[in-house]
């Protein structure tokens, strides 16, 4: 059996992850229960997916000039990941995540996006040999939106799939949203894309009809506990 050739575009990160109580009010501090680091970044987290799953997996980033980045890049090594178009940025920290979860469960993040703002499309023009030869291409939206256009692009003019996380949550131009075979917006992301609120099932098939419409041929809208909202 061949293995599908695989390329991730994305961010990194590091999660600094503390557990509290409850969210501070302006001006308050609070006492820590738990503190922890971990590795992340939405493109992260695709690769290494992709990589334990046993796929043939290339990721297209950028670390920091830092001792973080070089952990990361090793770890990636580790999941069997491609990391030969993961750029060190020279005096550049990488990307970093605060996230705060309360006690119900609930977070709220803060993100610095450091040498991920590298990633710029004269960045990626290197690589864009890598999405021609590839299968199918991920991507997210914690990269500059410019290099997610150019990316997908290139995939479409050489029939690679283009698979996107429209997350964070954002408005996106049509002339990217054409370029996409295959999305995958949770219930927020589905309504910024697409203005139809998916609280039940009606919502769900009226929003990914209007994805359909864009030229998106499947849709996949995650809904939490009640599962996945798939339309092709």
């Amino acid at each position: 059996m061949t293995t599908s050739r695989l390329t991730v575009l994305g961010s990194i990160n590091v999660d600094h992850i503390m557990n509290i109580a409850q969210f501070p009010a302006l001006g308050e501090t609070v006492i820590g229960k738990q503190y922890q680091t971990a590795f992340g970044g939405k493109g992260a987290n695709q690769a290494v997916a992709c990589g334990r799953s046993g796929a043939d997996i290339t990721f297209i980033a950028c670390v920091g000039d830092d001792a973080i980045g070089v952990e990361i890049l090793a770890q990636l090594q580790r999941d069997r990941i491609h990391t030969a178009a993961v750029s060190v940025v020279p005096e550049a920290a990488t990307g970093v995540a605060m996230i705060f979860v309360n006690e119900d469960g609930e977070n709220v993040i803060g993100i610095s996006a450091g040498a991920n703002a590298a990633l710029t499309p004269a960045h990626f023009a290197p690589y864009k040999g890598l999405v021609e030869q590839s299968d199918a291409l991920l991507m997210q939206l914690e990269s500059p939106l410019e290099t997610v256009i150019a990316a997908a692009q290139a995939a479409k003019n050489h029939q690679t799939r283009v698979i996107l996380n429209p997350a964070p949550a954002r408005e996106l131009p049509d002339s990217l949203l054409k370029l996409v075979d295959v999305i995958t917006p949770n219930e927020t992301e589905a309504e910024k894309l697409t203005g139809i609120s998916v609280s039940d099932e009606t919502g769900a098939a009226r929003a990914a009809q209007v994805l359909h419409d864009k030229g998106i041929g499947q849709v996949l809208i995650t809904l939490g506990s009640r599962g996945v909202w798939l339309s092709v």
